[in-house]
Protein backbone atom coordinates (compact mmCIF):
# COMPACT_ATOMS: atom_id res chain seq x y z
CA UNK A 1 0.00 0.00 0.00
CA UNK A 2 1.29 3.45 -0.87
CA UNK A 3 0.29 6.68 0.89
CA UNK A 4 0.50 10.34 -0.08
CA UNK A 5 -0.80 13.58 1.41
CA UNK A 6 -2.65 16.29 -0.53
CA UNK A 7 0.62 18.15 -1.07
CA UNK A 8 2.61 15.14 -2.31
CA UNK A 9 2.84 14.75 -6.11
CA UNK A 10 3.25 10.99 -5.71
CA UNK A 11 2.99 8.35 -2.94
CA UNK A 12 6.20 8.62 -0.89
CA UNK A 13 5.17 6.39 2.03
CA UNK A 14 4.58 2.67 1.85
CA UNK A 15 3.18 0.20 4.32
CA UNK A 16 1.13 -2.96 4.67
CA UNK A 17 -2.53 -3.59 5.34
CA UNK A 18 -2.79 -5.87 8.35
CA UNK A 19 -6.56 -6.00 8.92
CA UNK A 20 -9.65 -5.77 6.72
CA UNK A 21 -13.13 -5.88 8.22
CA UNK A 22 -15.16 -8.75 6.77
CA UNK A 23 -18.37 -6.78 6.31
CA UNK A 24 -19.15 -3.65 4.37
CA UNK A 25 -21.54 -0.82 5.10
CA UNK A 26 -24.00 -1.08 2.21
CA UNK A 27 -25.43 2.38 2.89
CA UNK A 28 -22.05 4.09 2.56
CA UNK A 29 -20.29 1.51 0.32
CA UNK A 30 -17.35 1.52 2.74
CA UNK A 31 -15.36 -0.94 4.82
CA UNK A 32 -12.76 -0.55 7.54
CA UNK A 33 -9.13 -1.52 7.28
CA UNK A 34 -5.95 -0.92 9.25
CA UNK A 35 -2.51 -0.28 7.82
CA UNK A 36 0.94 -0.12 9.37
CA UNK A 37 3.54 2.23 7.91
CA UNK A 38 6.62 4.04 9.17
CA UNK A 39 6.13 7.70 10.09
CA UNK A 40 9.65 8.70 11.16
CA UNK A 41 9.35 12.28 9.92
CA UNK A 42 5.89 12.63 11.51
CA UNK A 43 4.44 13.58 8.13
CA UNK A 44 1.17 11.95 9.15
CA UNK A 45 -0.89 13.16 12.11
CA UNK A 46 -4.11 11.79 13.65
CA UNK A 47 -7.23 12.79 11.75
CA UNK A 48 -5.35 13.63 8.56
CA UNK A 49 -6.82 12.76 5.17
CA UNK A 50 -4.46 10.90 2.84
CA UNK A 51 -4.52 9.34 -0.61
CA UNK A 52 -4.03 5.59 -0.89
CA UNK A 53 -2.91 3.41 -3.74
CA UNK A 54 -3.48 -0.28 -3.13
CA UNK A 55 -2.05 -2.61 -5.77
CA UNK A 56 -4.38 -5.53 -6.43
CA UNK A 57 -3.44 -8.94 -7.65
CA UNK A 58 -5.56 -10.79 -10.17
CA UNK A 59 -5.75 -14.49 -9.36
CA UNK A 60 -6.69 -16.67 -12.31
CA UNK A 61 -8.66 -19.89 -12.03
CA UNK A 62 -9.77 -19.13 -8.46
CA UNK A 63 -13.22 -19.54 -6.98
CA UNK A 64 -14.58 -17.19 -4.34
CA UNK A 65 -16.63 -19.01 -1.69
CA UNK A 66 -18.36 -17.93 1.49
CA UNK A 67 -16.21 -18.75 4.50
CA UNK A 68 -19.10 -20.71 6.00
CA UNK A 69 -18.89 -23.25 3.14
CA UNK A 70 -15.29 -24.20 3.91
CA UNK A 71 -14.64 -26.99 6.38
CA UNK A 72 -11.45 -27.95 8.19
CA UNK A 73 -10.31 -31.34 9.43
CA UNK A 74 -7.01 -33.14 10.05
CA UNK A 75 -6.35 -33.34 6.30
CA UNK A 76 -6.81 -29.58 5.78
CA UNK A 77 -9.46 -27.34 4.25
CA UNK A 78 -12.27 -28.76 2.13
CA UNK A 79 -15.66 -28.08 0.56
CA UNK A 80 -18.53 -30.45 -0.08
CA UNK A 81 -19.80 -30.57 -3.67
CA UNK A 82 -22.78 -32.24 -5.31
CA UNK A 83 -21.48 -34.95 -7.63
CA UNK A 84 -23.18 -37.05 -10.27
CA UNK A 85 -25.99 -39.24 -9.03
CA UNK A 86 -26.89 -36.88 -6.19
CA UNK A 87 -23.91 -37.90 -4.08
CA UNK A 88 -21.88 -35.47 -1.98
CA UNK A 89 -18.09 -35.49 -2.31
CA UNK A 90 -15.33 -33.92 -0.25
CA UNK A 91 -12.86 -31.80 -2.25
CA UNK A 92 -9.65 -30.43 -0.80
CA UNK A 93 -9.08 -26.70 -1.36
CA UNK A 94 -6.19 -24.32 -0.92
CA UNK A 95 -6.96 -20.99 0.75
CA UNK A 96 -5.20 -17.84 -0.43
CA UNK A 97 -4.35 -15.05 1.99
Amino acid sequence: MEVGTHSDPDYPLSGTIDYVELRTDANKATFNLRAVLPNKDRALVPGMFVRLRVPLEQIRDAVLLPLSSIGTDQRGHYVLVAADGGKVERRSVTLLD
